[in-house]
């Protein structure tokens, strides 16, 4: 049967678009199919009523100076700035302010207490010595300790925890549940994220939509077209990608990119079917919950100090972690994140209790700040919960004691005599952020490069 594509990528998502990008530019016919109605994946947009400007509903932050979504922006030119890292799971919190003054604060919840980046509470300095010794950790084979076990043997007092708790809630996506996490997981993805150089940074004009854009260049997307079927034709004659609707797309090669929980559900079914060693080892991979709660002010939601303020870290509160952005138009955004379990309870309140929920919150923690104020100027709200978006349920995999040993090496093996790779960020060992999706697009693209079109993306690389 004649293609009529190279390669059909399956999933418009970061991952999807990568392996698009890097392709495209060799030269190779690609086609597209996205089952939503546009292409992004878990980097979305809602819209302001108020100013019109897009607000990022999920994926929001390009970690690490050095990394892959970085490393975009600047090949694509898009304007961004560095931000204040706060969170002790993603490197924080930072020593120096962030060069517009921003910085970050953490909230005590069982104390009301608000600390500062430089605080010198024993007990905080602790915790950070602690955490940051992790990308550095050499963890032995047979040591099974969790997290929790490794702040209490470290002196770290129990009053901490739930700082903790706070600062890996969304960094590794398990919520309040730091007994889940495994040392030696955690400690290699700090060694990991190590690499991707210092610095967290958002782009300061538009959303990340331009990147997306950028990516997915003049490629042939059809969106509105869910995968159900993958069908390998004969030894080594093409593939056949059938939709719900029974449309088909030819291809030599596919990618599929698609979220794992699709994977996990069986929605997407391969014929022949994958082998059972990468369906047992896609099902041991965990994809929790996660749900974005944004607020938007007329006015500076906080007093005059601090002066600049990127993000809290919230103890024993309903949203762990807080971000804050002015917009073009003077007004203000400020974002709630929360994964795992902190998302499922959230996710069983409606909009409007979620958000007062927030605003209660965002009253108690921000120094200043008063309830009715906030509700006063508030002008716009989302409530948005990953977990029931229809073609992806999830925020992002997280490791987990469930996960079967080797899961993502097996994950991301091609299979079909080289013709179907796999892309995502949950195939990748530092899963995750746009970062492992980005890496993962174009390594199924370098794959399906050098096993079927035989070249190499080597000295071609832009990204």
């Amino acid at each position: 049967m004649k293609s009529k594509h190279h390669v059909v990528i399956i999933g418009g998502g970061l991952a999807g678009l990568a392996a698009a990008d890097a392709l495209t530019r060799m030269g190779v016919s690609i086609a597209i199919v996205e089952a939503s109605n546009v292409v992004g994946g878990r980097v979305l947009q809602g819209r302001s009523p108020l100013d019109g400007e897009d607000i990022e509903l999920g994926a929001e932050f390009l970690h690490g100076g050095d990394a892959a979504a970085r490393t975009a922006a600047l090949a694509f030119n898009l304007p961004h700035e560095r931000i204040f890292t706060g969170a002790h799971g993603d490197g924080g919190p930072d020593e120096e302010p962030a060069p517009d003054g921003g910085v970050a604060l953490y909230y005590m919840g069982n104390e009301r207490l608000v600390l500062h980046h430089d605080s010198a509470d024993p007990g905080f300095i602790s915790l950070g010595k602690a955490l940051s010794k992790l990308s550095t950790l050499a963890v032995a084979e047979n040591d099974c300790r969790t997290l929790t076990d490794y702040l209490h043997d470290e002196g770290v007092p129990s009053r901490m925890l739930g700082l903790a708790r706070a600062s890996y809630a969304n960094t590794l996506g398990v919520g309040a549940a730091l007994e889940q996490l495994p040392l030696a997981q955690v400690a290699s993805l700090e060694a990991q994220w190590l690499a991707d150089g210092e610095g967290d940074f958002r782009l300061s004009s538009g959303s990340l939509r331009q990147l997306c854009d950028a990516l997915c260049g003049q490629a042939d997307v059809q969106t509105n077209w869910q995968a159900k079927l993958v069908s390998c034709i004969g030894d080594g004659d093409g593939v056949i990608v059938t939709a719900d609707d029974g449309r088909q797309v030819h291809g030599d090669a596919a990618v599929v990119a698609v979220p794992v929980t699709v994977l996990q559900s069986g929605e997407l079914r391969f014929e022949p079917p994958l082998p059972q060693r990468k369906t047992d080892a896609l099902r041991s991979i965990t994809m929790l919950a996660a749900l974005k709660i944004v607020a938007q002010f007329h006015h500076r939601p906080w007093g005059p100090f601090p002066e600049t303020l990127h993000s809290m870290l919230c103890a024993e509160c309903a949203i762990p972690e807080i971000w804050i952005k002015r917009t073009r138009s003077g007004a203000w955004l400020v974002s709630g994140f929360a994964t795992g379990s902190y998302a499922i309870a959230l996710a069983k309140l409606t909009k409007a209790c979620a958000m007062d929920i927030f605003l209660v919150q965002l009253a108690s923690v921000l120094p200043g700040a008063l309830l009715e104020s906030l509700r006063n100027t508030l002008v716009h709200s989302i409530v948005f919960n990953w977990a029931a978006h229809p073609f992806i349920r999830g925020g992002y995999s997280a490791p987990s004691t469930r996960e079967i040993n080797g899961a993502r090496a097996e994950y991301r093996q091609p299979e079909f005599a080289q013709r179907i790779a796999f892309a995502g960020e949950a195939s990748e060992d530092a899963m995750m952020t746009m970062n492992s999706a980005l890496v993962s697009g174009r390594r199924a693209a370098q794959e399906l490069a050098q096993s079927l079109l035989g070249c190499s993306l080597a000295g071609r690389a832009r990204l």
